[in-house]
This record gives structure tokens, sequence and C-alpha cells, in this order.
């Protein structure tokens, strides 16, 4: 679970306060994708990596996962 500093430093990536918990929860968590259907306020960070975390959109993950077959 992420702490008030984690969810502040998610936040100052842009996203709004109610989200920045569930990017901060990627980044505490080290995980390699974070897919998120919501383009509106991750769309600035869609296929875009940061601190580890790759932010996809479902497509791009559907897409990424047929291409490794």
């Amino acid at each position: 679970m992420p702490d008030a500093t984690a969810i502040l430093s998610a936040a100052n990536r842009g996203v709004p306060d109610k989200d920045a918990p569930i990017l901060a929860a990627a980044l505490v968590a080290k995980v390699d994708i974070l897919v998120t259907g919501d383009r509106v306020h991750f769309g600035h960070l869609s296929s875009k990596v940061t601190d580890g975390v790759r932010v996809l959109r479902l497509s791009d993950s559907v897409e990424r996962l047929f291409e490794d077959k």
C-alpha cells in the first residue's frame, strides 16, 4: 500500500488526486505495466515509462499480448 509521499509523487505526474493512489501503488509495487482504460486522467502517460512502470491503454496491452505469440 502506498504511503502519502508515494501518492503525492504520483499526483505530481499529472494524474488527479483520486487516481494518484492507483499510480502510486503501481510504482511502489514496481510493476512492469499498468493497464488503464482511463484516457482522460492517464492519457498523457500512455505508452510512456515512469519510474520503470509502463502505462498502457487496454487496447495497447491486448496488442502486446498477441505480438508475443
